[in-house]
């Protein structure tokens, strides 16, 4: 009976921390490595004609809100310093978490 209650326990457990596997990213950063170009929406990042919200200048830093997989491409969606939100999808950039290098 022991066995079968840490069976129990062990995958409640596991289907805890894989539904928490969502919060992802946490303490991800978006670093610039050159000029960066930040977009207002998901949508404006796949317009090629789509307006430049704001620019990234090389070694600035942004967290991660979230990483959107969109086809053969990945949006991120980043707090901006000012409080706002933004998407970026191209430039030289590279994530980090504690200061070393992670995916998304």
């Amino acid at each position: 009976m022991k066995w079968i209650v840490m069976g129990v326990v062990t995958v409640v457990v596991l289907i805890v921390l894989i539904a928490n596997m969502k919060n992802l990213p946490k303490d991800l950063y978006h670093v610039a490595k050159g000029v960066v170009p930040i977009y207002a929406s998901e949508n404006e990042v796949m317009a090629l004609s789509a307006q430049i919200k704001l620019k990234l200048n090389p070694s600035q830093q942004v967290a991660v809100i979230e990483c959107i997989d969109v086809k053969h491409y990945q949006i991120y969606k980043v707090a901006m310093p000012d409080g706002t939100q933004g998407f970026v999808i191209d430039g030289s950039y590279a994530l980090q978490r504690y200061k070393r290098p992670a995916v998304c």
